[in-house]
């Protein structure tokens, strides 16, 4: 006898399988398992929620088109709005907003964004 992962849904009131996706034996599946204990594995957790409420506000004001506009440049507002929680939430230096700016999620959402150690590298800020 085998293992299966199975997801539901209701479907006009009744349960339906969605998807489902056969496991192997159940010496399989625990030997999988085992493996899992010999991976070194290592994460990394993010601070989100202070983060993505900023991302939230400046979309909902235009951030982004404002400061696009106002300075010329497409990526400005990147620059400019790495400032916001280096100022609001640690009050950092235009130094340390940078560093803090690679312990956040930011990176990987802003991924081809590399900000300036300095802003007046580019902008007088």
């Amino acid at each position: 006898m085998g293992s299966l992962s199975i997801q539901k849904r209701k479907n006009k009131g009744k349960p339906r399988i969605v998807w489902q996706r056969y496991l192997g034996t159940a010496e399989r599946v625990l030997g999988t398992y085992e493996q899992l204990d010999n991976l070194k594995l290592s994460l990394k957790t993010y601070d989100f929620g202070g983060v993505a409420a900023m991302l939230s506000v400046a979309e909902e004001l235009g951030f982004k088109d404002i400061v696009t506009r106002a300075t010329g440049d497409p990526e400005a507002w990147k620059h400019y709005l790495l400032m916001v929680p280096g100022r609001f939430t640690k009050s950092k230096n235009k130094n340390k907003t940078v560093e803090w700016f690679r312990e956040t999620f930011l990176p990987m959402y802003l991924h081809s964004f590399k900000p300036y150690r300095r802003c007046s590298e580019r902008w007088s800020c």
